[in-house]
């Protein structure tokens, strides 16, 4: 198994990917030098950006997108905080045009992704044996429901690691990246996944079951699926307890009870909207780290409710951040970029990738986090092109 570079902005594509991932392990583990390495990360694909200049005819929408920035920097209440939003808010979108300059070698790029990933889940492995024989960690282990322990890998975040091992799945499932060990890394990268105990990935592997439900082998994985729960359930029904338990606590704080900074957020996204909210609030003024971080004057104005977690730095999610900020026509024209950059054909992947990315980006930051977004835009744009890295058909 070999990655080759044969541009030398997919080079810097690619250092700049692995700066963007190991910035996300020194900001777990609270290392100040996470923002600096980010910058230099982003030079980079600035950089890889430059030398390809290959462009998309969803280009021209970047005027519009502008014309929002610059209306919601001026109606922002602090300088400083809409500098740092616009900051986040444009991060997705170089990353997706330099992927897109640099889609030649992308086939490169996504196994350069896939080895992170399986170095991320060896090093989990080492976390199992470091927790029983006493051995240190980079990274404190955390627990689920207060005896799983929650698989992070080195990245140091349980969700962005789940979904690191969904994408990985799709890409050796669907994009044709190392065939000939298909069947055995679409199960590593499916144990380590589960392993993360993160809810929102159930959420993609039922639409992953859904688009595969046709195949003749589907009935005999949901067999094989019910017996093995079954039996372990039988076999484990403390843990199995304990597991409902956490399962159940999370259903009620994400979905079936109000009682959260989240779902306090949608309720001040749809106030806004009412107004009507068509062309933003302004830039840092709600939901992103420099609203909190600056003090906000929203938060006061919606009676917004942190239900005891003011200590979060966002309140955790991104639509009500997006559409407040920039308004419902910003938020759909951000939305349709980012979705559509570069992006020729709606393929069965594709619209895994992005059904599950858009659902987990209604209870995080994700698109707006760069390692999570470089999962999802890797994969989005390979399974775009409707064949895979060996020119063979992907399902439409």
């Amino acid at each position: 198994m070999t990655i080759e570079f044969k541009k030398i902005g997919g080079f810097f594509l690619c250092v700049a990917m692995l700066l963007f991932f190991i910035s996300e392990t020194l900001l777990a583990i609270g290392n100040p030098f996470s923002f600096q390495m980010k910058i230099i990360a982003t030079v980079l694909s600035v950089i890889a950006f430059t030398t390809s200049r290959k462009v998309s005819v969803e280009l021209v929408i970047i005027p519009v997108i502008f014309i929002f920035f610059i209306m919601n920097y001026f109606r922002a209440d602090r300088e400083a905080a809409a500098i740092e939003e616009l900051f986040r808010f444009l991060l997705p979108m170089l990353v997706l045009m330099a992927l897109y300059s640099n889609k030649g070698v992308i086939d490169s790029i996504s196994k350069l992704f896939i080895w992170v990933v399986i170095s991320n889940n060896v090093y989990q492995i080492y976390v199992y044996m470091a927790y029983y024989f006493g051995f240190p960690v980079l990274i404190p282990i955390r627990f689920e429901a207060g005896s799983i322990i929650r698989a992070e890998g080195w990245v140091g975040f349980f969700s962005l690691y789940g979904f690191m091992n969904f994408c990985a799945l799709m890409l050796v499932r669907y994009a044709g990246i190392y065939e000939n060990h298909k069947k055995m890394l679409s199960f590593v990268f499916f144990i380590f996944a589960v392993l993360s105990t993160s809810l929102k990935l159930l959420a993609a592997f039922i639409i992953y079951a859904a688009f595969n439900m046709k195949k003749k082998s589907a009935p005999l994985v949901a067999i094989f699926l019910i017996a093995a729960i079954a039996v372990f359930a039988h076999t484990q029904k403390n843990l199995i307890g304990t597991m409902l338990s956490a399962i159940d606590s999370k259903f009620a704080f994400y979905i079936t009870q109000g009682n959260s900074a989240r779902s306090d957020s949608y309720r001040v996204m749809f106030e806004s909207l009412v107004k009507p909210n068509l062309i933003g609030e302004g830039l840092g003024m709600f939901g992103g780290p420099a609203s909190v971080k600056y003090g906000s004057p929203l938060y006061r104005e919606y009676n917004f409710n942190w239900h005891n977690t003011a200590t979060l730095s966002t309140t955790d999610t991104f639509y009500p951040h997006l559409f407040v900020e920039l308004g419902l026509l910003g938020g759909i024209t951000y939305l349709f970029f980012i979705f559509r950059y570069g992006q020729k054909n709606i393929t069965k992947p594709w619209v895994i990738i992005v059904t599950s990315f858009l659902i987990d980006a209604a209870f995080s930051f994700s698109i707006l986090s760069i390692p999570y977004f470089l999962s999802a835009a890797i994969c989005m744009l390979i399974f775009s092109e409707g064949k895979n890295v060996n020119n063979k058909k992907v399902p439409l």
